[in-house]
C-alpha cells in the first residue's frame, strides 16, 4: 500500500501551511517524512536542501504523541531536550512563556492534555528551529492553551496538520489538501 504519491511541496520562510484531508489521506505520514522520522521507499524528501535526518537541528516537531517522559517533571523534560540540542540555558523562561511556571516541578504524568500539548510545543521550540512541524496541535486543549500555542506560531515557518478548516484559514496563509495520498488542492 502506498501512503503518498507524487507529493511536491515547497514551503517558504515564515510561511504557515496547513495540511488538510480526511483520515488516512497521508497527512501525518507526510509530516513524519519531513521531520525525518520516516524514510520514503521511493522518491526523496529535502529540508533546507538536505536529507531531513541531516536537518534535524533545524526542525521542531510535535506529533499526536507528546514524547515527554511521564516520570520527569515539566522542567526536567524541557531541560533534557534542551541538552540534547547542545543547549545549557535555564528553561524557566520557556516554561513561563507557555504558562507552565507553576507546574515546572510537577511530574508530566499529572499534567492535563492541554498542559502536555503546551510543554510538547515548548520542547519543539527549545532550540529555535527554522521549521516547525505540528500534527493536530490543538487536539484536546482548552481555550487558554490554544491561545498560548497560537502565540508561539506568529513568527514561525510552520507546516501544520489539522482537521479544522476554520482553524487553518485563521492561522495559516496557505492550505494544502490531501486525498488518497495526493495533493488535490494547494491554495
Amino acid at each position: 500500500m502506498t501512503a503518498l504519491q507524487g507529493i511536491d511541496l515547497e514551503v517558504s520562510s515564515k510561511e504557515r501551511v496547513a495540511i488538510l484531508g480526511p483520515n488516512g489521506s497521508g497527512k501525518s505520514t507526510l509530516l513524519k517524512l519531513i521531520a525525518g522520522l520516516l524514510r520514503p521507499t521511493k522518491g526523496s524528501v529535502e529540508v533546507f536542501a538536505k536529507n531531513p535526518r541531516l536537518s534535524r537541528s533545524l526542525i521542531g516537531y510535535t506529533g499526536h504523541e507528546h514524547y515527554l517522559y511521564p516520570y520527569l517533571t515539566a522542567k526536567e523534560n524541557l531541560s533534557l531536550y534542551s541538552r540534547l540540542y547542545g543547549l545549557s540555558g535555564d528553561v524557566s523562561g520557556a516554561l513561563q512563556q507557555i504558562g507552565l511556571s507553576r507546574k515546572a516541578d510537577q511530574l508530566c504524568s499529572t499534567l492535563s492534555r492541554g498542559q502536555l500539548q503546551r510543554l510538547s510545543l515548548a520542547r519543539a521550540l527549545v532550540h529555535s528551529p527554522s521549521l516547525l512541524l505540528l500534527d493536530e496541535p490543538f487536539a484536546g486543549v482548552d481555550k487558554a492553551s490554544r491561545q498560548s500555542i497560537e502565540e508561539q506560531l506568529e513568527d514561525a515557518t510552520v507546516v501544520m496538520v489539522t482537521h479544522d478548516k476554520q482553524e487553518a484559514l485563521r492561522l495559516c496563509n496557505r492550505i494544502v489538501s490531501l486525498a488518497e495520498g495526493r495533493i488535490v488542492e494547494d491554495a
